[in-house]
Formats: structure tokens, sequence, C-alpha cells
């Protein structure tokens, strides 16, 4: 939360932190409902692999992104569009 608190400024990070925790809280909501089903559906084993390959693919992307950088070369706080970015600065 602290990462999407940093992109913005202001409103900007309490919107990016609800965000961040509105899908977090969907994701808990959700997540134990649809293995469930795919339990009932597929047995509990097929279930089990799925989730084991989502976490597999997670814990792949995550140093893959580190190795490669930042987008475009530039920090996540820098990402702010620029109209975004002047009118938090006029709005004092």
């Amino acid at each position: 939360m602290s990462r999407a608190a940093r992109t913005g400024t202001g409103v900007q990070a309490g919107a990016a932190t609800s965000g961040g925790l509105l899908f977090t809280y969907g994701g808990i909501v959700v997540g134990p409902a649809l293995f469930g089903a795919l339990a009932r559906v597929a047995g509990f084993g097929a279930a089990l692999l799925a989730l084991g390959a989502l976490v597999a693919a997670r814990l792949v992307g995550t140093p893959l992104r580190s190795l490669l950088g930042p987008a475009n070369g530039r920090s996540p706080a820098t990402r702010v569009p620029q109209p975004l970015v002047t009118m938090a600065c006029r709005s004092g």
C-alpha cells in the first residue's frame, strides 16, 4: 500500500491506496468462493494445482519485473499524468 500511496500526492495518494485495498479485499471475499467452486467441479486436487500455478506465476513474475526495471525507465512516482500534477500543485 505504501507504493500505491507514493504514486501521487494528496487526493491521488488516497485514491491509489483505496483502489489497491478494493482489489485486495475483493480477492479475500471472492477467492475462497472461486476455489470452492473449482474444487466442487474439477476436484480438490485440480483446485490446489490451479492455486499453485497462480502462486508460481506470481513468484516468477515478481523477480522478472524487478530485473526489467520500471516502465519506460521512470520511477512509479513519475508516471502520474502531467495535468493531475499541475492541478494538485495549484490546489494547495
